[in-house]
């Protein structure tokens, strides 16, 4: 005899389906992904203020590094410009001794006799600087040379021959140097003209000076000035470069002085916005909020 068993008995309830689902939950979760994402937000903006912050640090940091680079190149400029003087402080110097020694030399008496060097260059000191003990107690009358000799001895102690290819390399590689005034200039390369021909004339030594200035200029437009102007003295070409670079200088100035700005270009000023406070008036890169 077969059991009847009723379908309420056999049936299983799913644990699943008979678990209630609570309204709050679901309500919950999208306030869950909202929350996460603002955190995320926060996190990036943090991140994002940080690296501004790195950024601000490291212009910081450049624009002082800028200042020291800029401080240590005007201490590099002074010392060339104190080395350059003294330079030519040097060259002046030894300018005035040759013409004191060239006016002393003219003063000299030509006499010659037969004495030995030795005694003639012993008695023509003692013209020049005063009688010695030695030469009071000799009993010896004052003996000269000619003048000559004492000139080659002295182009011999500061003029050797053998330095003329020296001092005519040093023309021919005379640069002007950025920022170097043109009478510097000019009495360098004289210095050079001179201690190079030593025996050359006058004229001859001005039209040398006159020809290496105009090739160490190094500038077209003073070079073309000089050409046009017809000069071939130093004293001439030197003026004429003054004048010449006084005049560009002018002009240069008057092209950099501030040009006024029209009513256009203020109204797009104003009307501006900056992209980081969102305020009129300004650009980013001048924004007050700005750390």
């Amino acid at each position: 005899m077969s059991s009847c068993v009723s379908p309420s008995e056999n049936f299983v309830p799913d644990s699943r389906a008979s678990t209630p689902v609570s309204d709050k939950s679901c309500a919950s979760r999208p306030d869950d992904v909202v929350n996460t994402m603002n955190k995320k937000v926060e996190v990036y903006t943090n991140i994002v203020n940080q690296f501004g912050r790195n950024l601000n640090t490291l212009g910081d940091r450049f624009n002082r590094f800028e200042t020291q680079l800029k401080i240590n190149n005007e201490k590099v400029e002074k010392l060339e410009n104190l080395s350059e003087s003294l330079l030519s402080s040097i060259s002046k110097i030894e300018d005035q001794v040759a013409n004191l020694c060239m006016s002393v030399l003219d003063k000299i008496p030509k006499v010659t006799n037969d004495c030995s060097c030795e005694h003639t260059i012993s008695n023509v000191t003692n013209k020049v600087c005063g009688s010695s003990e030695s030469n009071q107690l000799s009993n010896r009358e004052p003996v000269y040379i000619e003048t000559i000799e004492i000139v080659k001895l002295l182009t011999k102690r500061f003029a050797p021959e053998n330095l003329t290819d020296v001092y005519m390399s040093q023309i021919d590689a005379c640069v002007r140097k950025p920022g170097q005034p043109l009478q510097e200039l000019a009495d360098n390369i004289k210095r050079l003209v001179r201690m190079a021909y030593p025996s050359a004339s006058l004229d001859t030594r001005d039209y040398l000076t006159y020809r290496a200035f105009r090739k160490a200029l190094n500038d077209h437009d003073l070079e073309l000035a000089i050409v046009q102007s017809n000069v071939e003295t130093i004293d001439r070409a030197l003026y004429c470069a003054l004048k010449c670079e006084t005049f560009r200088d002018r002009e240069k100035r008057f092209r950099q002085q501030p040009k006024f700005e029209t009513a256009v270009c203020i109204n797009a000023k104003a009307n501006q916005t900056c992209y980081f406070c969102n305020e009129k008036g300004h650009a980013i890169r001048d924004c007050p909020k700005r750390t």
